[in-house]
């Protein structure tokens, strides 16, 4: 057998959104406001580059649909993220979305033909939200922005479904139906990138997961799914990550 790559996990940072602290931390008062960062993450070993979501794509659209502020340079824009890691678009040789929110979509468009990686039940969810903050988060519908079209997916059903030796999917619902995460061998262990299954350190620290979910219940499991499967994590919203850090990720810490 021969031996599983070790990768590079580098966070590309997407911009910056708006948000209220109860929309990341589950059971605390609304009324204090953050300047969230958003990563994707670019991952290269194995003779592979991969890339786990697509970041922002139309910061006004947020702004006036949304009603949150959100800002991002051309160096956060995909373009510009992997520009400064000495990638080009063409580079990239497999996409996974981890789901279809729009900050996690936004430039999938300049990817057709790859096969995008998506789970069948977050690709069915979109067909009927749950709620209207769900609806809202996949409206823009960027995932299908031209050139793409549904042809353009790789729709996987199987928890633990390897994208690349030493690459992982695992099912990690809460914060939308079909949410998935993904797991990387990498120098550090086991790496997670988590999307939105975890937004800040506190999630872990508490026990209480992020304030945007379709079910509790679901977003707790997943929580400590990761705790226990991942030596350290890069969540998509971690204000304490730097653009284009590779190393010193957070240990994910035990759920409470």
């Amino acid at each position: 057998m021969s031996a599983i790559p070790q990768y590079k996990v580098t966070a590309l940072r997407m911009g910056k959104l708006g948000a209220d602290r109860s929309a990341l931390l589950h059971g605390v008062e609304p009324g204090v406001s953050l300047d969230v960062p958003v990563f994707a993450a670019a991952i290269e070993g194995g003779g592979r580059r991969l890339l786990v979501d697509t970041g922002i794509g139309d910061p006004a659209w947020v702004r006036e649909n949304l009603g949150q502020t959100c800002e991002q340079t051309p160096e956060e824009t995909l373009p510009g993220a992997l520009d400064g890691i000495g990638w080009k678009v063409e580079d990239v040789d497999i996409v996974v979305n981890t789901h279809l929110h729009y900050d996690h979509v936004g430039y999938n468009h300049l990817f057709p033909g790859k096969g995008i990686v998506v789970s069948k039940v977050e690709w069915e969810a979109t067909a009927a939200p749950v709620g209207p903050i769900q609806t809202a988060l996949y409206s823009p519908r960027e995932w299908l922005a031209p050139p793409l079209g549904p042809f353009d997916y790789e729709i996987v059903s199987a928890d633990y479904h390897d994208v690349a030796p030493g690459v992982r999917l695992i099912d990690t619902p809460g914060h939308s139906l079909g949410h998935r995460s993904v797991l990387v061998n990498t120098a550090a262990g086991t790496l997670c990138v988590v999307g939105d299954a975890v937004n800040i350190e506190e999630n872990f620290t508490t026990g209480a997961p992020g304030g945007i979910h379709v079910s509790i219940a679901d977003a707790i499991a997943s929580m400590e799914r990761i705790a226990r499967e991942a030596d350290v994590v890069l969540m998509a919203h971690d204000s304490r990550v730097e653009a284009n850090q590779d190393e010193g990720f957070p240990a994910p810490g035990a759920a409470s």
